[in-house]
């Protein structure tokens, strides 16, 4: 049976955890602009996912396509690479707070839209974590980054890449895979879905 000192610590460590996670997603993605979007939502409690998704698109502090982060702006070229002849690639913050992070565990999310109708064709969400024992079933969205604070120090100082180092630059080739990947994914299984 929990005593009450016993619950105390695990909400202390609940919460501590909640700070941790915050003070990452602010490092290494920045965040949308709380007041707007407390504007726009109307203090909503509960809104869609597609609500959630226009909400934070609606807020953005940075241009989609010009990432404040370096983090995020490594990992937005990279991705971006991949698909320049053909599609746009928008990169979004939902971390702030907002629906998307509190509902669904998603911290930003990258775009693709076709570049002659600027139909968006696929989307890529993005759980960041510091924990390293999470797992990918721990998460809503399409990708789990885990970032212990060991591989931020040693890699991402200050959000920055340690360019020096090939670990770092070795972590922005694989996370930016797995984003490619969950967009192609996605794109695919959209089509499917509207052939069907």
């Amino acid at each position: 049976m929990f005593g009450i000192s016993s619950l105390s610590k695990f909400e202390n460590n609940r919460a501590s955890q909640e700070n941790k996670e915050a003070r990452l997603e602010k490092l290494l993605v920045g965040e949308l602009d709380g007041k707007k979007y407390n504007e726009l939502s109307n203090h909503d409690e509960q809104v869609s996912f597609q609500e959630a998704i226009r909400l934070a698109e609606a807020c953005q502090i940075a241009n989609p396509e010009e990432p404040e982060k370096e983090f995020t702006k490594e990992l937005y070229e990279k991705v971006k690479n991949e698909y320049a002849d053909k599609y746009l690639l928008k990169f979004f913050v939902s971390a702030g707070p907002s629906h998307l992070e509190a509902l669904h565990g998603i911290d930003c999310f990258f775009k693709l839209y076709d570049r002659e109708t600027n139909n968006e064709l696929s989307m890529a969400s993005i759980d960041l974590t510091g924990s390293s024992e999470s797992t990918k079933e721990d998460t809503k969205a399409d990708v789990l980054l885990s970032l212990d604070e060991k591989t931020i120090k040693n890699y991402f100082p200050d959000g920055s890449i340690n360019n020096k180092n090939q670990t770092a630059l070795e972590l922005i080739d694989d996370y930016s895979n797995i984003i490619c990947v969950a967009l192609n994914n996605n794109m695919e299984s959209k089509i499917n879905n509207q052939a069907a």
